[in-house]
């Protein structure tokens, strides 16, 4: 048996105004969406361990 959607109802995650605030406040922000290919994403990876690494050693 298939369910209909009420399209009336707004998700739960939206019926707070708070949950709204957040939602609109991250629109306007730079948010990683897969924009960038698999091998930056590896490199910059390794960089940061290294730069973390170099951190713990030199405190």
């Amino acid at each position: 048996m298939m369910q209909t959607l009420d399209t009336n109802v707004a998700p739960p995650m939206l019926e707070t105004s708070y949950a709204r605030h957040i939602l609109i406040g991250l629109q306007g922000k730079q948010v990683y969406q897969r924009s960038v290919p698999e091998s930056v994403i590896a490199q910059r990876r390794t960089a940061n361990r290294r730069a973390r690494a170099a951190r713990r050693i030199n405190r």
